[in-house]
């Protein structure tokens, strides 16, 4: 019976022992000033979950790249098409009916004021066969002929057309919701597969005083500049035409604005130990390279803005910023108002000239 009473205790005790241990060990690691801390504890003495340090401990600084607002020309435009035609132009009437007897002249020829561009003859089977010559009614260039020999004509169908190569003009039409953007001396410029490095300016000289209701587009007329008289009629133009102009208008990437509840924000940055900028062969500025640790860090703010016209991807800011001040371009997508940041690279547009209107 003594025996089994021992073997009891046995276990008990080392259990006890076990327990005292555990007790020690668990109490020396908390005692103030040992210099160490227990598992799964933070630098400050407190644990978040899982034993993992606060987020309080540890602010997220979210990486963005900048763009100053800048104030410059901005030009809004449309791009459209058109045919190069003689800028003075007639068709030649003959001035009695029956059949062509001769055409005397071709296309691409020069003609004076009178000269005879066709020959009808008005006889009829039997009677008198006597030429009337057709006359020119301006000197000029004949750009087509619309009837042969043999054919027959009469005075309301025309057999010739004459225009003065000289001066050159662009028939473009407008769409419907421009017409009221396109002005008398308006500003263009031209472009043609012939001479893509060559652009031509123009202006507008002409507006149609009806809207053609088929197309529902407006028809302008475009005079040009030309002195090497490169240009020939019946060429295509590719036509950029100004629709708006803001001389002193504030700028920013279009990146830079974001909806947010419905409205349009931008995020300024406000920050210290900028990157300085370096010029690129695109005539962008960027930094020389990225900053160092504890350079460029400052506050996203969230600003409401009302935009303008864009251009080529920047847009005109109304109102909420002023010049000079440091947007987010990128890494905008994720930031909240008040934000930690660091700036990694700085854009700086000088000029937003060409436009995107359309």
């Amino acid at each position: 019976m003594k025996k089994k009473r021992r073997l009891f205790v046995i276990p008990v005790v080392l259990v006890l022992i076990g327990g005292a241990m555990l007790v020690l060990q668990f109490g020396c690691g908390l005692r103030p000033g040992s210099g160490e801390n227990p598992p799964g504890r933070g630098s400050q003495g407190r644990a978040g979950p899982g034993g993992f340090p606060s987020s309080a401990q540890e602010e997220t600084v979210f990486p963005v790249r900048v763009a100053t607002a800048e104030q410059g020309r901005m030009e809004s435009y449309i791009k459209i098409n058109g045919d190069v035609v003689a800028g003075t132009r007639v068709q030649v009437y003959p001035g009695i009916a029956g059949k062509v007897s001769g055409v005397p002249v071709g296309i691409g020829d020069y003609v004076r004021k009178g000269e005879t561009v066709v020959l009808v003859d008005p006889s009829t089977p039997g009677g008198k066969y006597v030429e009337s010559p057709v006359e020119s009614t301006i000197s000029g260039t004949v750009m087509d002929i619309f009837v042969q020999k043999g054919q027959s004509v009469t005075q309301g169908v025309p057999v010739a057309e004459i225009g003065n190569l000289r001066n050159l003009e662009v028939e473009t039409r407008v769409p419907e919701r421009f017409a009221s953007s396109v002005r008398i001396g308006g500003k263009a410029e031209l472009s043609f597969e012939s001479f893509p490095e060559e652009p031509f300016k123009a202006r507008v000289v002409e507006i149609s005083p009806v809207l053609d209701a088929m197309s529902r587009t407006l028809k302008v007329t475009l005079g040009f500049e030309d002195p090497k008289r490169i240009v020939k009629a019946g060429m295509f133009a590719e036509v950029r035409l100004v629709t708006g102009v803001r001389n002193d208008a504030l700028h920013v990437p279009s990146g830079c604005v974001v909806s947010r509840g419905g409205s349009e924000v931008v995020f300024v940055v406000d920050e210290t130990g900028r990157p300085a900028a370096k010029e690129t062969a695109a005539g962008d500025q960027r930094s020389d390279s990225a900053p160092e640790a504890g350079d460029g860090h400052g506050k996203a703010i969230q600003r409401a803005v009302k935009t303008g016209m864009s251009v080529d991807g920047r847009v005109e800011i109304l109102e909420g910023l002023e010049r000079g001040e440091t947007v987010v371009v990128q890494g905008q997508t994720l930031l909240e108002d008040g934000v930690q940041v660091r700036v990694l690279e700085q854009l700086v547009v000088n000029d937003a000239r060409e436009g995107g209107g359309a």
